[in-house]
């Protein structure tokens, strides 16, 4: 399970997940217009927790895709 908060947030976003079933993840923000504002690979023995400073960004709707070879994710992120 992924749990991404606050939600709608405007300085940052809490991201946690249990990586034990997964391996080789990548983390994405995209913004409305398609274009990823952030990308990072994510390394954890098992629980992954990141706190992400999204205070620079823009206003509007943007989409976290967390993704490898076997999965892909996206959660809406309202940022105000």
């Amino acid at each position: 399970m992924v749990n991404i908060y606050p939600n709608p947030t405007n300085d940052i976003i809490n991201l946690e997940f249990d990586l034990e079933e997964f391996n080789d993840l990548k983390l994405e923000i995209i913004n409305s217009h398609g274009q990823v504002v952030y990308n990072s690979k994510l390394h954890s023995d098992r629980f992954y927790n990141e706190i992400i400073n999204i205070s620079g960004y823009s206003k509007g709707i943007y989409y976290i895709k967390i993704s490898n070879s076997e999965l892909i994710h996206i959660s809406k992120v309202i940022i105000f």
